[in-house]
């Protein structure tokens, strides 16, 4: 696991989700294109792909009919299975390379180390201590996303979960990030600048919106007490911001019925990059995400050889 720059260049995303995928592609901090296609129902199920040459050749057509070119592309990682810690370091245990956070890393796993991909990154927690976020991918998912793709010539060279391309995207210091697609909800809590907690919830994609709003809340409240800091519950009662990426984010009904029920400061989602007005830039927002992680952290980050 590891991380390349490839600052000045062309960089193509490719985000998976069950319903859909989206093709982007970027040069330097500006879109040159954007493409989508829908998925057949049932070939990603709960996160899992059940036929990975299909969601391969599905994606290569994709980069045929949008002349989005390229055999290397930096994708997204469905994250309901994924593993998450924060781990508090001791003074022998500060450099980011030290083995003694890998050891630490792969002992708070709660499944065997040989299923899991394991990235980490060392980063203060604000109160002049050192902590580790660290990031556990299941292999089975991971291997069938890059099985399918190569099979079709493509090499999805670095793979990174949906949350963490977030968080370099929106650069919100205390807050929420909830990317809203129709069957699931990935949520960021982010404190001091750096993620505390990320989920990724299955939602029943044909429920109403008073129940899918009921879910947004209840998993937003849940994700509060996760963190389990009094500071940031507390104004998550009242006026913690709250960023909305994914493609229900343009949905007004949506918005709307979370301002009413939910007590969070909705904040627009903005984007360090230049791009056609006429992408709609919260479903790409992962996209863009995962191209600016390009020469950033390695948290998360899979990177994968030919």
């Amino acid at each position: 696991m590891t991380f390349v720059s490839t600052l000045g260049r062309k960089t193509v995303t490719l985000d998976i989700s069950s319903r859909a995928i989206r093709l982007l592609l970027m040069s330097a901090k500006r879109v040159e294109k954007f493409a989508s296609a829908p998925l057949e129902p049932g070939l990603i199920e709960d996160g899992l792909i059940t036929d990975p040459l299909a969601l391969g050749t599905k994606v290569k057509g994709l980069m045929r009919s949008s002349g989005i070119s390229g055999n290397r592309v930096v994708a997204s990682v469905n994250g309901t299975y994924s593993v998450y810690r924060v781990l508090n370091l001791s003074e022998e245990a500060r450099e980011p390379q030290d083995e003694k956070v890998l050891d630490m890393a792969v002992s708070a796993m709660p499944v065997a180390a040989e299923q899991l991909y394991i990235s980490y990154q060392v980063m203060p927690d604000g109160q002049g201590r050192q902590t580790a976020f660290v990031v556990g991918l299941p292999r089975d998912i991971v291997d069938a996303e890059v099985q399918g793709l190569r099979a079709v010539g493509v090499n999805p060279y670095i793979l990174n979960l949906k949350g963490l391309a977030l968080w370099k995207l929106v650069q919100l210091g205390h807050g929420v990030i909830v990317n809203m697609e129709a069957d699931s909800l990935d949520v960021v809590l982010m404190a001091g600048g750096f993620p505390q907690v990320i989920r990724t919830v299955p939602v029943q994609d044909n429920c109403d919106l008073e129940d899918r709003i009921d879910r947004v809340v209840r998993i937003l409240r849940q994700t509060d007490g996760v963190y389990g800091s009094r500071q940031v519950r507390r104004k998550a009662e009242v006026d913690t911001p709250l960023v909305l990426a994914g493609p229900l984010a343009d949905d007004p009904a949506v918005v709307g019925a979370l301002r009413r029920v939910a007590q969070y400061a909705i904040l627009p989602l903005l984007v360090p990059v230049e791009y056609p007005v006429s992408m709609p830039v919260s479903h790409y927002a992962v996209n863009i995400g995962l191209a600016l992680r390009q020469g950033a952290s390695p948290c998360g980050d899979v990177k994968t050889y030919a």
